[in-house]
């Protein structure tokens, strides 16, 4: 049976070769090891798991690091191993942690734990007032300037389609003019000619 082929689309474990599950086992995100034998992540992914600092480290260490003996899941060409500190437990000493990085996709691969070993990130502090009211005023200037710039799109593309047929149909304009201004004009019209008043009915003839 021929083996799977790693790719963007079908990511493979870099240990058994089996189709990673994306967001299985509670890490959204990241690729996981049906298996269980760990999981992959983009660096980008894995920001809001990990200490912004650790992945810094990560990346940038892994620029000089050797290739190791593992392939990427999603392109199959080696990775680089780059070894760092884990979070140590109270009381215990700090231990390492083994990231195979794979530079070309920007991926992370951890073995089956060391996702939990790494330093966490620090969730964000919850907004103050000063900032919800800030949020707001920006959410406002942008629905305001959203809706300006539909109304003057909408404009706009009736000027153009005036404009278009008013030069392959020169009697267009004149049209458009009388419809728009036709109100105006008859009261106009009204005002400078009032109505002759009706000639007198014939008397009825007598009887």
């Amino acid at each position: 049976m021929a083996s799977a082929q790693a790719s963007p689309e079908t990511p493979i474990c870099p240990t058994c070769q089996a189709p990673l599950a994306l967001g299985a086992n509670g890490l959204t995100g990241f690729w996981s090891c049906p298996n269980g034998h760990g999981a992959a992540c983009t660096v980008t992914a894995a920001y809001g798991h990990v200490q912004d600092e650790e992945i810094r480290a990560i990346w940038q260490a892994s620029a000089q690091a050797q290739p190791g003996s593992r392939a990427c899941p999603m392109c199959g060409h080696p990775m680089v191993e780059v070894s760092v500190d884990a979070a140590a437990a109270a009381g215990a000493q700090a231990a390492k942690v083994a990231v195979d990085v794979c530079r070309d996709d920007e991926l992370f691969w951890l073995d089956a734990g060391e996702v939990d070993q790494l330093p966490k990130s620090a969730p964000a502090a919850p907004p103050s007032a000063e900032e919800e009211q800030n949020f707001a005023a920006i959410r406002k200037s942008f629905d305001d300037a959203v809706d300006e710039g539909i109304r003057e799109q909408h404009h706009g593309l009736f000027d153009r389609m005036t404009d278009r047929i008013a030069e392959r149909h020169p009697a267009f304009t004149g049209l458009v003019t009388h419809a728009t201004y036709r109100s105006a004009a008859d009261d106009l019209d009204a005002d400078l000619h009032p109505a002759e008043a009706p000639p007198p009915a014939d008397p009825p003839p007598a009887a």
